[in-house]
């Protein structure tokens, strides 16, 4: 079987590095840069058995078009919901757990500055999240109803992509990783800020998955058709909040803290794969 790892030039340059490294131990896997392929060209020039999207999210709609072509072609698609949704943003993704029943924070959307009242539903300190951005970017804790009706107002064409949700003092921040299965946990640590991302200053450190978060982790994965991915998850009192979920994701500060080779995990789980 050939393996295609699809990702971009000057991004995740960490992480691709980590690709480059482990695929010197197989003869049939290759690092491909999408910025750097023309199309149609590469359709019809490139022939693999199964292609790993590992493409920020500004590639999304590309991205879309291209996993169908290739499926279309009789390919496999990691992740296979690549080839069903167009954008997994937060939008989505909270709206889809909430309707199969996960546990999540208190969510609220608004278009419009005169639904402001909607928000009333919570209680501050209210988290607002860009819809759009990771590892902590475009995530802002609002302390109360002035600099609320501030934000709003800075924000009044912009609504669209933001969401507002109750704040959870939780007890634990944990990043999971799946490959095909639960391959480990980190707690994520930041004592400057609420925002626990290794990206945004945090430390981490190895967390043992209960059987409760290993179910979870399986449920994710069949919910969003989706077999790499991470997702971060929000202890308090015993309790599961999941707050994000990753298709593409950093693991530089996850190896460096759990020692579990993400890369090799991933390489080894494309190998394993039969049609």
């Amino acid at each position: 079987m050939k393996i295609s790892i699809l990702t971009t030039k000057n991004s995740h340059n960490y992480e691709n590095s980590r690709f480059l490294e482990e695929i010197k131990r197989y003869n049939n896997v290759d690092l491909l840069y999408l910025n750097y392929l023309n199309y149609p060209d590469f359709l019809i020039s490139l022939d693999y058995d199964i292609y790993y999207f590992y493409a920020p999210v500004a590639m999304n709609i590309d991205v879309y078009f291209l996993a169908n072509e290739l499926k279309e072609k009789g390919k496999i698609i990691i992740n296979k919901n690549i080839s069903e949704i167009r954008m997994l943003d937060k939008s989505y993704f909270y709206y889809i757990a909430y309707k199969k029943g996960f546990k999540i924070p208190k969510t609220v959307k608004i278009y419009s500055i005169k639904n402001l009242e909607k928000l009333n539903e919570l209680s501050f300190p209210i988290v607002v999240k860009h819809i759009g951005m990771h590892r902590g970017m475009g995530v802002n804790l609002i302390e109360n109803k002035e600099k609320l009706i501030e934000f709003i107002k800075q924000n009044k064409s912009k609504l669209k992509y933001y969401i507002f949700q109750e704040f959870i003092n939780y007890d634990k921040d944990i990043r999971i990783i799946f490959v095909g299965e639960p391959i480990g946990g980190m707690e994520r640590i930041n004592n400057g800020s609420f925002k626990a991302n290794i990206s945004q200053g945090g430390m981490g450190r190895k967390f043992e998955l209960n059987k409760e978060l290993i179910e979870l982790s399986y449920q994710l994965s069949d919910v969003f058709n989706m077999q790499i991915f991470a997702f971060d998850v929000l202890i308090k009192n015993d309790e599961y909040y999941i707050i994000d979920i990753h298709r593409t994701f950093q693991f530089q500060g996850f190896e460096k803290y759990t020692g579990i080779n993400v890369a090799r995990k991933i390489i080894e789980y494309l190998n394993g794969i039969r049609y």
